[in-house]
């Protein structure tokens, strides 16, 4: 006896994504919106979304988020979710930081969780295993949406893959780094005023050709 089984179909995964240099906001189907920052993206199944608000994210995004069911982000490093407010998600290799601006959100990664007010920021370091929460300034982060990127005492390699992604250029440094902290900022309207920002007060300069800049 042979029997067929018929086969269902799965939906196909939307695919929202940003290239070197760029961002871009997306209106989901609930009317809650994604900003993506650059060499980012988020995958979700739109078809099942008045059912279940999940997607997966890669690098960094800004959400605002409809009230409704609840609303998840997956991640690597863990998972966010939330019912109605406005959050910013940065997860690059190792290091996942969620940053509340209104509402409450909940992060959970292996069995860790926490609930997150309004003001208050994640910050998981995978490599080190270090989870802390804390207060953040509102006028500091996230701010990339306006083209401006601080920087509070960060690994200066950290600071460089930020220009890279920003400007789609190339950094090669022939100085040692020496595991070089920087605290400062810069924008996106200039390369060369952002590269003086970040290497003038680091002792470094640089040469720029075309899209490469040597760091010495």
């Amino acid at each position: 006896i042979i029997s067929y089984l018929g086969l269902q179909n799965t939906p196909e995964p939307t695919v929202y994504s940003t290239a070197l240099a760029a961002t871009n906001t997306q209106l989901l189907p609930d009317n809650s919106s994604i900003t993506l920052n650059a060499s980012s993206s988020v995958s979700l199944i739109e078809e099942n979304w008045d059912t279940e608000r999940t997607l997966s994210l890669n690098g960094e995004a800004f959400f605002e988020v409809s009230p409704g069911s609840k609303f998840t982000v997956l991640t690597d490093l863990g998972n966010v979710s939330v019912l109605g407010t406005s959050f910013n998600v940065f997860v690059r290799e190792n290091l996942l930081q969620v940053s509340t601006f209104s509402g409450k959100v909940k992060v959970e990664a292996g069995d860790r969780n926490v609930l997150l007010s309004k003001g208050d920021q994640l910050t998981f370091n995978a490599e080190i295993d270090d989870w802390t929460v804390s207060n953040f300034n509102k006028n500091q982060t996230a701010t990339w949406r306006d083209g401006e990127f601080h920087f509070n005492s960060i690994p200066l390699e950290k600071v460089i893959e930020e220009l890279e992604r920003q400007f789609a250029i190339e950094i090669e440094v022939t100085s040692d780094m020496n595991q070089s902290i920087y605290s400062g900022f810069f924008s996106k309207t200039d390369l060369k005023e952002a590269l003086q920002l970040v290497f003038t007060p680091m002792g470094m300069k640089f040469k720029v050709e075309g899209n490469k800049v040597n760091v010495y």
